[in-house]
């Protein structure tokens, strides 16, 4: 069996593998961080929702600054009037296992506009605009802008006027007045209150450290990772068995036709070997 596995073909192959096993175990020790990087966050963000501390949104976050990472879901509040002519609808959204969209509204603010989240609805026709003749003051949770969506030159989302894919910065920048901040408020509270308030859209949970989907991404890839030296492993068992024996045997034939059929390497008649 050590004589088989010692094959140059096998040892090359077994490269192969050991590399591929090895970009598979870090993918998966990646996917295990995230893991717990999403289950501190959902817990840090059910206790900052539960919590009466707050603190004011310019004291964490100015208009137009670098986004910090140690102000997600820091409960923040802000006072300013609605934008309602400019409130958007970001669908695909769940709440409670069914499908709607976010209400996002931008609060005009002394500092810049502030996007907020100010709930969930389940049909576009259930978005009605907030009163923006009154000064409001908010609390909620700071989250950082989402990702854009990548897309080709000249691609569209395809959604109709009024509604975004995503709530990214970017995108944001370029439909409501500047400056603005790099992220957004999950609305908990409006004060004065609002009548029609779509549902409140309530932060991550956790029922622990790790977050669960990402916990089965990295146990996958390291299954990868061990398949993979599996796979060599019964290959080379094989060809120590023999299975593999009659193709080498058919290989070596037509190596040796081909070298016959070649007359650069067709050793002539009578002529001795050196």
């Amino acid at each position: 069996m050590l004589r088989t596995a010692l094959k140059p073909r096998w040892l090359a192959l077994l490269v192969v593998m050991l590399l591929a096993a090895t970009l598979m175990a870090k993918l998966g020790e990646w996917q295990l961080e995230r893991a717990r990087e999403h289950g501190e966050s959902a817990e840090q963000a059910e206790q900052a929702q539960k919590s009466e501390k707050t603190v004011p949104l310019n004291s964490v976050l100015q208009a137009s600054e670098t986004f910090q990472r140690d102000a997600v879901n820091t409960k923040v509040t802000a006072s300013g009037t609605w934008g309602s002519d400019d409130q958007l609808l970001v669908p695909d959204r769940e709440l409670d296992g069914k499908t709607g969209f976010w209400v996002l509204t931008p609060l005009l603010t002394d500092d810049g506009t502030v996007p907020v989240v100010r709930g969930w609805v389940a049909t576009a026709a259930e978005a009605t605009a907030p009163d923006s003749t009154r000064t409001v003051e908010i609390t909620g949770l700071l989250q950082p802008g989402e990702p854009p969506v990548v897309r080709r030159p000249g691609e569209t989302s395809g959604l109709p006027e009024g509604q975004i894919d995503r709530v990214a910065v970017a995108q944001l920048a370029a439909l409501w007045p500047q400056p603005m901040i790099t992220g957004f408020v999950v609305l908990d509270t409006q004060t004065p209150a609002d009548a029609n308030a779509p549902l409140t859209v309530p932060p991550p949970t956790s029922d622990g450290n790790l977050d669960w989907g990402n916990l089965s991404y990295a146990i996958q890839w390291w299954a990868f990772a061990v398949i993979a030296l599996l796979f060599w492993y019964r290959l080379v068992r094989d060809d120590h068995r023999g299975l593999l024996s009659k193709d080498d045997d058919e290989n070596d034939d037509e190596n040796d036709d081909e070298a016959e059929d070649d007359p650069g390497t067709k050793v002539p008649t009578g002529v001795p070997h050196s």
